[in-house]
């Protein structure tokens, strides 16, 4: 299935599906596409919503079975919350109003997608989810989270994309697991972060106990006040009491160092404002920066350690370089 795939245009499929132009061997291809990651998701949501706005005067009128079938596991009723207001709409009614909506708010959930799930994006702030187990995710910039419509009842699973806080309410019959692309993370009831690029997975522990399995490696339990550290390159994994109180600055606003080495306060930076920091060669590791930033702009951050540091930093868009 890989190797067809690979050979396989989706955004023509996606706009074949969105025309009314596709056959039942496409309509599977493309609905097992979008459940296999939260790339295809979101690609398939991105064009749907610009395809809303193009076609103003209706949700266009669907006449096969198959197609009909597909309707009423990807459309079906949508959510959306925006300031404690529920706005819904159903089916083909799915009018332009409720794309500008989507458009509009900084985050939104959907309900709608052939996995038959909830997903929700944070965008440029901490969003904060309440989950019907009277559980709470706090997601960081650009993290992304998404579980079945059946979550509480068989099951509660959740896909995390990114870094994001849990509190997780307590249920012994009923664990709570986190699956990434790289480890599973299982609970029954406490409160933990976790921290997740393209080099590290990281698992922080304030409360309670949590089950943790890298990769495939032996399960790992944490307790209060612990983390586990894994580098993806060197497969290396690192079990130890918390030191580094700065992983919770992207939700607090504050940023401490003390004596912290020039790499770690770039990585607790990079962290909180969710930029890549780049550290040339000719600068020495051995700077080293005491300081308190507190609810401060990642411009104000960046002028001030330059100042402490005597280090020259550049940035263009998401991304800084530090020289001497």
């Amino acid at each position: 299935m890989k190797n067809i795939e690979e050979h396989i245009d989706f955004e023509v499929l996606i706009d074949k599906y969105l025309n009314h132009n596709i056959n039942e061997d496409e309509i599977l291809m493309l609905e097992n596409w979008v459940k296999e990651d939260f790339s295809h998701r979101e690609q398939y949501l991105k064009a749907k919503h610009l395809w809303i706005l193009t076609h103003t005067n209706s949700y266009p009128e669907f006449s096969s079975h198959a197609w009909k079938k597909v309707e009423q596991k990807t459309v079906g009723a949508v959510s959306f919350n925006t300031a404690g207001k529920k706005i819904k709409t159903k089916s083909r009614w799915w009018s332009i109003a409720a794309a500008l909506v989507l458009i509009a708010v900084s985050s939104f959930a959907v309900q709608q997608l052939f996995f038959s799930s909830t997903e929700v994006q944070s965008h440029q702030s901490v969003l904060s989810i309440n989950l019907s187990d009277q559980s709470l995710v706090e997601l960081s910039d650009g993290a992304a989270l998404a579980y079945n419509r059946k979550f509480n009842k068989k099951n509660r699973e959740v896909e995390l994309k990114g870094n994001a806080m849990f509190h997780v309410s307590k249920n012994p019959d009923l664990p709570f697991t986190i699956k990434t692309d790289l480890a599973e993370v299982t609970v029954l009831g406490t409160v933990f972060y976790i921290e997740q690029t393209d080099k590290k997975f990281n698992v922080y522990v304030e409360e309670g106990r949590v089950a943790v399995k890298i990769n495939g490696q032996e399960e790992r339990v944490l307790t209060k006040g612990r983390q586990i550290n894994y580098k993806k390159t060197s497969k290396t994994l690192i079990q130890s009491e918390i030191q580094n109180e700065n992983y919770l600055s992207w939700k607090t606003g504050i940023l401490v160092f003390d004596e912290t080495p020039i790499e770690a306060v770039a990585e607790d930076i990079g962290r909180q404002y969710n930029v890549e920091i780049s550290i040339d060669k000719n600068v020495s590791r051995a700077l080293k920066l005491t300081a308190k930033y507190e609810q401060k702009d990642l411009s104000s951050v960046l002028k001030l350690v330059s100042e402490s540091l005597n280090v020259k930093i550049s940035r263009k868009g998401n991304r800084i370089k530090v020289s001497q």
